[in-house]
């Protein structure tokens, strides 16, 4: 659960100084088309005060099956105007690959939004 925990809270993807770089970083902890949106996405928008990272204030279910896994959070992330927490759930399958595991499909859904559709993207990045 480390490599999810990662995934929430760390911010090094902001040093990168190449989209190729980016793609280094990001790939530490994704993989397959997740990890070509997220490259994309956070190079378009790497210019962002929004930075703050997330943290899993509950594990909810984690299924381990093989080379493949599903975990699902309650995960918060600091409203910087409030100083609140907003919480929602994540929801990601993992892959297991030579690298080890990687983060290849990741739903969020925040408390506001929990009537809508999950997001494919962290809103956070």
């Amino acid at each position: 659960m480390e490599l999810i925990e990662r995934a929430l809270a760390a911010d090094d993807f902001l040093n990168a100084d190449s989209k190729d770089g980016l793609r280094v970083i990001l790939g530490q902890t994704y993989a397959g088309p997740l990890l070509d949106e997220l490259t994309d996405a956070v190079w378009e928008t790497r210019n962002t005060d929004n930075c703050g990272g997330a943290r899993v204030a509950e594990w909810l279910e984690i299924n381990v099956d093989g080379g493949t896994a599903s975990v699902k959070a309650r995960v918060e992330t600091l409203d910087w105007a409030s100083g609140q927490y907003d919480q929602g759930t994540a929801s990601f399958a993992l892959a297991y690959a030579a690298g080890g595991w990687r983060i290849v499909q990741v739903d969020y859904c925040w408390a506001e939004d929990e009537s809508a559709a999950p997001a494919i993207l962290p809103d956070m990045l």
